[in-house]
Formats: C-alpha cells, sequence, structure tokens
C-alpha cells in the first residue's frame, strides 16, 4: 500500500489538471505534489497524459484501482476529506463554505474539468455536480452504478453587456458567428469555465436563433463603440462574474444542476451530509429542489 498523502497528491493532480492547483487543494507545494506523484508512478507503473478531456494515468496496474477503492474507503469513515467536484460557479460558493467532510475544487474562471464522471468511477473523486449537456453523456452501462440527486434549478438566458471587439474569442464562438454572418454586432462569448459539451451547445443556439431579435441600447453607436457580446449563462453562472449586463434576451431554458455519486455509496453517511449541505445552501434559489424531492 502506499501512502495516503501519496495518492492524494497525484489524484489531486489528476482531478486539477495542474501540479499548482493540486498543491492549493492539498496545502502543499509544486514540488511536493509533484515528488509525491513520481513516488506512486514508481510502485504501479504508468505515466500521467494529457488528453483533450483531462490528464489520465496510463499503463499503471490494475493494482492501482484497488489501491484507490481502499483508500475510498478509508475516506468515508472520516479518515480524509471527501472530494467533491463542483462548476467554477458553484465552487465559487461552496469553497468556503462549512462542508463537514467534504471539500470541493477551488473555483477557477480559466478552467473547466472535461472528465468529472471519469474522475468519479475512477475513485479519483467522491462526487460531482454536473450541467444538464453532462448528463447526456452519461452511457447507459455508466448510469447503472450510478446516483442522481437533482441540487437546484434554474434557468437559462442570454445576456448581453459591452466588450472589447478585441477580446479573444473561442473557436466555438467563431464558428457561431461565422453561421450568423459574421458581421453581428454582437459577438457570442464563451467562457472557458463552461465544460466543452455546454460551450457547444451554446454555440448551436447562436447559431439557430442569430441575433435578429436581440433589443440592443444605442444600436446606431455600436460601430463608434465597443462590440456587444453574449452568453447563456444562469443566475448562478452570472453572478462570481461582476458583469454589467445591459439586457437580457429571456430564452428560458431549463437548467438542473445534479449531484452524482456511486450509486454504493448511497447510503453512507458522508453522502447524506453532502445532500443536507448542498439542498439547504441553494434553497434561497428561485427554483430549489422541493424538500418532499429532498426526502425521496
Amino acid at each position: 500500500m502506499v501512502d495516503q498523502e501519496d495518492l492524494e497528491a497525484l489524484d489531486s493532480l489528476l482531478w486539477m489538471s495542474s501540479s499548482h492547483r493540486a498543491a492549493s487543494i492539498t496545502h502543499t507545494n509544486q514540488s511536493t505534489v509533484i515528488r509525491r506523484t513520481h513516488k506512486v508512478l514508481s510502485i504501479f507503473g504508468g505515466h500521467v497524459a494529457r488528453t483533450p478531456r483531462g490528464w489520465r494515468v496510463r499503463g499503471a496496474s490494475e493494482m492501482l484501482k484497488l489501491e484507490r477503492r481502499v483508500h475510498q474507503c478509508f475516506r468515508f469513515r472520516a479518515r480524509r476529506p471527501l472530494r467533491l467536484h463542483a462548476p467554477y460557479w458553484s465552487s465559487s460558493e461552496l469553497w468556503r463554505l462549512p462542508m463537514g467532510p467534504w471539500i470541493c475544487n477551488p473555483p477557477d474562471r480559466t478552467h473547466a474539468c472535461e472528465n468529472p464522471l471519469d474522475l468519479l468511477t475512477e475513485r479519483i473523486i467522491d462526487a460531482c455536480l454536473l450541467t444538464p449537456t453532462q448528463l447526456e453523456e452519461i452511457s447507459p452501462e455508466q448510469a447503472a452504478a450510478l446516483a442522481m440527486f437533482p441540487i437546484y434549478r434554474s434557468s437559462i438566458d442570454l445576456l448581453i453587456w459591452a466588450g472589447p471587439a478585441t477580446a479573444a474569442v473561442t473557436a466555438e464562438a467563431r464558428s457561431a458567428d461565422a453561421a450568423g454572418g459574421g458581421a453581428s454586432a454582437v459577438q457570442l462569448h464563451l467562457f472557458p469555465f463552461l465544460p466543452h459539451s455546454c460551450r457547444s451547445r451554446s454555440a448551436a443556439w447562436f447559431q439557430q436563433n442569430g441575433d435578429q431579435d436581440l433589443e440592443i441600447p444605442a444600436i446606431s453607436s455600436i460601430q463608434r463603440g465597443p462590440r456587444y457580446r453574449a452568453a447563456f449563462l444562469t443566475p448562478e453562472m452570472l453572478r462570481p462574474l461582476g458583469l454589467q449586463v445591459v439586457t437580457e434576451h429571456q430564452v428560458g431554458l431549463p437548467y438542473t444542476e445534479t449531484l452524482v455519486y456511486l450509486a454504493e455509496h448511497a447510503g453512507e453517511p458522508g453522502t447524506h451530509q453532502l445532500i443536507d449541505v448542498l439542498v439547504d445552501h441553494f434553497a434561497a434559489r428561485p427554483f430549489p429542489v422541493g424538500r418532499e424531492e429532498r426526502r425521496r
């Protein structure tokens, strides 16, 4: 077996996709994270590979999976903190919230975790909050091993603000602009903290609807002023950004954030504690999960 701290360093590196972010969550430093990671890999073999869907360990022995199972049991027995991954807008609220035995990833506007389900099924994390588009990616085989609990409901609207025309734009946003003719006064902005599935869906919506119906103030002065930017966001996504929204195009697309964890942990006291913390915290939202649903 390996020490808790050593495997924690490797798994935090994979979870955070950065030794710097891993150091912040393990309360160490980058060199310690890297040294402990190399120690674990020297025992189980393999190497860390960077993929479009996150960092993974390639070529390790099956013993690493067994070791993670043991360490996860140890965490659920309140020996080490349990790990919750949340998207940026939720982690911004949960990061400093008293959460009992649970810790949450630090909020980072520049990074989106693209593989929370992989991290969950590999027992690197113990639970995650997923968006509707991420839930759609769950296969029937995965669903059989998972438990899902809706935490809060909200709505997605198209928000518009003034921004510099030279600001960086993602490939998805450029594609959406091109589909709309490319000469629009409103440019789709896809924030890097949105998972790829959310960015792709936003680009598709923008392509379908264009901006012909958007109400933009001072439209006659756009050529002399900043270009307007738009994004599909919920109030929860908007809150930590501090944007000065000039108008809102009410689309009213439904949004539900869902807690997902391994079904085998449904009866764990730690799981019930997490559900209580999340539901109580988000209960003040306009569309919270009802108490009746919470008891199911």
